[in-house]
This record gives C-alpha cells, sequence and structure tokens, in this order.
C-alpha cells in the first residue's frame, strides 16, 4: 500500500491496483494484528512479500519486484522478522 494524496493505493498480488479515500494510517491501525508493517512514511507492507531485504539504502523487493523504500529506524525490526519470523 502506498499513500498518495487523496488516500491510499491498494496494489494486489496481480499487480492490479486501486486507489482508496482511506488513509494509510487507518490500514496501518485496522491491520495491526496482522503481517502488515509500515516500513517507510508512504508504505505498508505485506511482510509475507518481501523477495529480498537490501541494507544500502534500504530497499525492500517484494515477489512483485516492486521496490519499497525502508526508513532507518525500521532495520532491526525487519531483520528480526527475516531471522526469526516474528514482528516485535
Amino acid at each position: 500500500m502506498e499513500a498518495v494524496t487523496s488516500g491510499t493505493t491498494v496494489i494486489l498480488n496481480d499487480h492490479t491496483f486501486f486507489t482508496t479515500e482511506k488513509t494509510l494510517d487507518a490500514f496501518e491501525f485496522d491491520l495491526r494484528e496482522s503481517l502488515f508493517f509500515q516500513v517507510h512514511t508512504n508504505h505498508l507492507i505485506n511482510m509475507m512479500h518481501i523477495e529480498r531485504f537490501v541494507k544500502c539504502d534500504v530497499f525492500i523487493t517484494l515477489s512483485n519486484f516492486e521496490t519499497i523504500p525502508v526508513e532507518g529506524k525500521n532495520d532491526n525490526a525487519i531483520i528480526k522478522y527475516l531471522e526469526n519470523k516474528q514482528m516485535l
């Protein structure tokens, strides 16, 4: 999911997408008990779709090959998930 001016764009597994007026913060709140994680101010991802974690400028590549930036404060939580398959 990606925050946009008018709400949030939701990208599905088949690469289709739709935009809703619901904010990214509202999605994060609704999905707080799931495997969705806000890796960047503008991006909420399903952790099950991480294909690769590149720790330099810090980007995540999802299974649909989309690359999402990660804010530095979230590095350790993502690394812990990948190592232990659990969120903080």
